[in-house]
């Protein structure tokens, strides 16, 4: 988690409003960031980089995964 990231998140999101009670947050709000190792590959990095992209743009929604 990239704690720097989280605190201007959410004070951004308190002072517009749109932030009250319990809040999803992750990828695509910056808070969860990958670090790779060098033991990982290119095609590995490329695949991980390509599905943060998809997350932060709305194209991947994990909440199919999950029953209300």
């Amino acid at each position: 988690m990239n704690w720097a990231n989280v605190y201007p998140w959410i004070i951004k999101g308190i002072k517009s409003g749109e932030l009250k009670g319990a809040q999803e947050v992750g990828v695509k709000e910056g808070v969860f960031e990958t670090i790779f190792t060098d033991q990982c590959s290119e095609e590995c990095k490329k695949a991980v980089e390509k599905a943060t992209e998809e997350i932060t743009n709305g194209k991947i929604d994990f909440k199919q995964y999950f029953s209300e």
